[in-house]
């Protein structure tokens, strides 16, 4: 199974934990703990996942989300937290939290929590703007970073290609083919 890229902001649960819950997944954890640290690592990689604590020592869950939220709208990001109070949960969903678990019952929760994540990723909504180049049919990221349509797709919504030839390209194609047998 390929990796999945997993940012960790807090300190819970640790990386043995998590990694021991999430094994199938092949988890490669980086942990955050500042606002400058998850800023840096937002830029530096693509992400598969976030998993946050509400209340961390250096960077508030809430403050985490939102910034996430800015750069990557359709990341997946779930709260883990040790006190359970509606309000909070409430609040993580209605800021665009995925997920909001007990670490309490991590063991049982959070595998179950990461797979509807990963498999509910959005894709992008009609009123979201996508720039793809009018020429060669590169896509834009939020970095600005131009990517190949397919991996652009394939590293953002798992999409994996195959390819083949359409009709109307089959055609044009086989006359090209046999203009070049015949000349």
């Amino acid at each position: 199974m390929e990796k999945i890229r997993i940012l960790l902001i807090g300190n819970s649960p640790d990386d043995a934990t998590a990694t021991a819950i999430l094994g199938d997944f092949n988890p490669s954890i980086v942990r955050v703990a500042t606002e400058q640290e998850l800023t840096e690592q937002l830029g530096r990689a693509q992400w598969d996942l976030v998993l946050s604590g509400v209340w961390n020592q250096h960077l508030d869950g809430f403050a985490a989300l939102a910034i996430v939220r800015s750069q990557f709208p359709n990341l997946p990001f779930i709260f883990i937290t040790s006190v359970s109070y509606t309000e909070n949960a409430v609040q993580a969903f209605r800021a665009g939290a995925t997920d909001y678990i007990l670490q309490e019952g991590m063991g049982t929760d959070l595998l179950p929590a990461v797979t509807r994540a990963l498999e509910t990723v959005k894709v992008p909504q009609s009123h979201d703007l996508l720039p793809i180049c009018c020429m060669c049919k590169k896509i834009r990221d939020k970095g600005n970073l131009w990517h190949q349509l397919e991996n652009f797709l394939t590293d953002h919504f798992k999409i994996i290609f195959t390819h083949t030839f359409c009709p109307e390209c089959f055609a044009m194609k086989m006359g090209e083919i046999e203009k070049l047998t015949k000349g």
